[in-house]
């Protein structure tokens, strides 16, 4: 009782650490997940003759169904979990709810337009449906990864054990190795475009400013996750560190004000020699 009691603490402890709005996306898309596996196995009995199911059917063929569906949710939502958890901080509950709902909104039409477009072309094509409407958080994570690496592109970033890639190539590091591992291509390549959207400033009217996130802070609206733990408000968001080409350029021109400093100070002690030798002629 007592370990279960521990457990069960340390496990409220971590989700009240979470930024509210990631905690909530994924406590919902944890117990989404649950009714669909309940829905799944109330098919299978269903379509196996009632409770014939439960004499002829072995345990591991009933799990089976949604088994490889459940790697990839898990790997989806531990993905989120550690990108998401860094984004909100940065933006902000309230800002970061309005960059969720639109990304997803707009990873959803790309992903739709993208599967009728392969429609189109393969006429024999069978879409699922449920995986057509419902791209899931995929799209947002790819997104999420594409604006994050490529605010400083030439960065090195560390990848397995000695291995240096530049930031701008991690996103496509993870697109390819869960592309190989799920099949969830259509809906990373949503985000991507997307993700490369915002990179190239086409979506930037989309973007909010501090003073419209702190009014929609305020708002009736974002009341009930205000109450949330772990509400994070635009004056308590993390500063970004500053890009290593920021500081380069910012070296070159210290750079630079010291050459021009230490030449007019050359040309001020030129002038002083002058001044001296025409008192002493006088």
């Amino acid at each position: 009782m007592e370990i279960t009691q521990q457990i069960t603490r340390k496990v409220k402890n971590w989700l009240e650490k979470i930024p509210a709005l990631t905690r909530l996306i994924l406590l919902i898309s944890f117990f989404s997940y649950l009714i669909y596996i309940l829905i799944s196995l109330i098919q299978i009995y269903i379509h196996s003759g009632g409770h014939r199911a439960v004499t002829f059917l072995k345990v591991w063929q009933i799990y089976m169904v949604p088994y490889t569906n459940f790697i990839s949710y898990l790997t989806e939502l531990a993905i989120y979990y550690l990108i998401a958890n860094s984004t909100e901080k940065k933006l902000g509950t309230a800002r970061y709810s309005i960059f969720v709902i639109v990304n997803l909104f707009l990873t959803e039409f790309i992903h739709y337009l993208l599967y009728s477009l392969i429609n189109f072309i393969l006429k024999d094509f069978m879409l699922n449906f449920r995986n057509m409407i419902f791209p899931g958080l995929w799209g947002l994570i790819m997104t999420d990864l594409i604006i994050k690496y490529n605010k400083n592109p030439e960065k090195q970033e560390h990848w397995f054990i000695s291995l240096n890639v530049k930031s701008k190539y991690v996103p496509y590091i993870y697109f390819f190795s869960i592309s190989l591992l799920f099949p969830v291509v259509l809906k990373l390549l949503s985000g991507l475009i997307i993700g490369y959207l915002y990179v190239y400033h086409k979506l930037d009217f989309l973007t909010i400013s501090d003073m419209k996130a702190e009014d929609l802070e305020r708002a009736n609206i974002c009341s009930w996750l205000k109450n949330m733990p772990n509400f994070i408000r635009v004056s308590a968001i993390e500063k970004e560190e500053h890009d290593e080409q920021d500081h380069i350029d910012l070296g070159s021109s210290e750079y630079s004000n010291s050459s021009i400093t230490s030449t007019s100070l050359d040309n001020e002690y030129e002038l002083l020699e002058e001044t001296d030798k025409i008192l002493i002629t006088a």
